[in-house]
């Protein structure tokens, strides 16, 4: 009994087995085109984004390279615009310490002719003053003797040659 009812069994499942495979074909008959053209579609555009993410990426990686040359340019240009600066620097003190030593060169000898101007002043001062006493004395010896005002003439032509 065994034998026959797993035959019977066996064979009453063969209707649905052609029935499911007849439905899964089918189905796949119908569903493969579009299924076929959403891959297919699918495919291209993953395909278009990684072109394009490629495309991307070697922009960007020139204008990151770009980017370092620019960043390496200006480092060295800050560089040189240190390197002038500390030379401007040098030639400023240098042309500073001459113009100092330049003015003061030029005052010591304004001092020096203001002096030598005040002493002469002075000294023009004094021999007038000297000359005035001078005079006032030989003026009150000349009013007095005959010999004495001969003798004050005498002596006032000798200083005055």
């Amino acid at each position: 009994m065994g034998e026959h009812d797993l035959k019977h069994q066996l064979m009453s499942l063969i209707p649905y087995v052609v029935n499911f495979v007849v439905f899964f074909s089918f189905i796949i008959y119908k569903v493969k085109k579009p299924l076929v053209l959403y891959f297919q579609k699918r495919a291209d555009d993953i395909k278009a984004s990684i072109d394009s993410s490629e495309n991307k990426f070697s922009d960007a990686s020139s204008k990151l390279q770009s980017l370092q040359q620019k960043l390496t340019n200006s480092a060295n240009e800050c560089q040189n615009i240190m390197n002038e600066a500390a030379k401007e620097v040098i030639t400023y003190k240098e042309g500073a310490k001459v113009e100092a030593a330049n003015k003061i060169e030029r005052m010591k000898r304004d001092m020096l002719d203001s002096f030598e101007t005040e002493k002469l002043q002075l000294i023009s001062q004094y021999d007038y003053q000297l000359l005035n006493l001078v005079f006032n004395k030989s003026k009150d010896l000349i009013k007095g003797s005959e010999k004495d005002k001969m003798k004050v003439s005498k002596n006032m032509l000798e200083l005055l040659q």
